[in-house]
């Protein structure tokens, strides 16, 4: 033979454990990348009492969190009410007890508007009412008889009195032999989404992604500060818009740069400070471009009605003007101070392009 390693391998558990791991791992990141088109902040923790949570916001007082339990097992036989409530020797739960052991009765029970099971292998479709072959499969298109027998086996498992009702069963779309081309194959469409006729690198997102996934999933400290959870353990959308704009070409950016760098050269301001003014600026459009909700859209609007007022002022007393005839509520939501006057500076800009 060719190969002087050619005899059969004694052990290739290692290999088919990393390949589960990383099934999980890229199905988080699938899962951000459909959070992140809808423009909304989120964030992503792996491992961290389930294997995957979904928090849809940033703020400890308003965010809600779905439960992932993921399952690569695409060589198994589909699931099915027997298989999902049966436990095994050795095991202390049945797959679906573990599932909801992960947040019942916790202190934070309340705030999880769904726990799910991912399964490659699929579920049956003997469990489903009219025998329908469904990707996500509710409490509520499940078979009376199938969950009557769902109840009394968790119930017995687990000690309840009452079964929970926000249970999900769903087939994932990511097939686990090209989860990392899927993956990377999204990222190009979302950022084409994003910021149409515009080009990024792909593959580096990918890697700079994938690895911050792997580094936050590592970290097995708990955190009572919810800052804290998010910094060492999350991926946010933050964090993920940020790649984005790295390594993108968003067209109109270099156009919007060069403009507000000629808007502001009359401006009393040291190298330190117009730098740090521009990348505000930067970051402004790159936002706008992705996500114009109705405050940005209201906010464009009313800095484009006021510079044609007073556009025969020079900058700082333009910018000054501007900033004091724009009302409260549009002030605060754009950030920072800094934030705010690199926001005036982008939709005067914008206007002029």
């Amino acid at each position: 033979m060719d190969n002087p390693l050619a005899d059969p391998q004694r052990e290739k558990k290692g290999a088919e454990t990393f390949g589960k791991y990383d099934y999980q791992y890229h199905w988080a990141f699938k899962k951000l990348l459909d959070e992140h088109r809808k423009k909304k902040e989120y964030a992503i923790f792996v491992e961290l009492h389930e294997d995957v949570i979904f928090a849809n916001s940033l703020e400890k007082e308003t965010a809600e969190f779905e439960f992932y339990q993921v399952k690569e097992n695409s060589g198994s036989s589909q699931h099915t009410v027997n298989s999902l409530t049966k436990i095994k020797t050795g095991s202390k739960n049945s797959i679906l007890g573990k599932l909801i052991e992960s947040y019942q009765g916790k202190s934070f029970s309340d705030v999880i508007s769904s726990a799910s099971l991912v399964a490659t292998s699929g579920f049956s479709k003997s469990m489903v009412k009219n025998g329908l072959e469904l990707d996500e499969i509710t409490v509520s298109e499940i078979k009376l008889r199938s969950l009557a027998t769902f109840k009394a086996r968790i119930l017995e498992e687990l000690g309840l009195e009452e079964c929970p009702v926000n249970i999900r069963f769903i087939v994932p779309r990511l097939l686990p032999d090209s989860h990392r081309e899927s993956v990377i194959a999204g990222i190009v469409d979302l950022i084409s989404d994003l910021y149409p006729n515009s080009q990024c690198d792909a593959v580096n997102i990918y890697r700079v992604l994938i690895d911050e996934l792997h580094r936050k999933g590592k970290v097995k400290y708990d955190y009572s500060k919810w800052d804290s959870l998010l910094k060492e353990k999350s991926l946010t959308s933050q964090t993920v818009q940020k790649t984005f704009e790295a390594h993108s070409s968003i067209k109109g950016l270099n156009e919007v740069e060069n403009l507000a760098n000629d808007l502001i050269s009359d401006l009393d301001l040291n190298f330190s400070k117009r730098r740090k003014l521009l990348r505000a600026i930067s970051g402004y459009y790159t936002r706008k471009v992705s996500n114009s909700n109705s405050l940005s859209l209201r906010f464009g609007s009313e800095v484009r009605s006021l510079y044609s007022q007073f556009r025969h002022f020079d900058t700082k007393e333009l910018l000054e003007k501007i900033e004091s005839s724009l009302a409260d509520k549009l002030k605060t939501g754009m950030g920072s101070y800094d934030d705010f006057i690199a926001a005036i500076i982008c939709e005067i800009v914008i206007g002029e392009l």
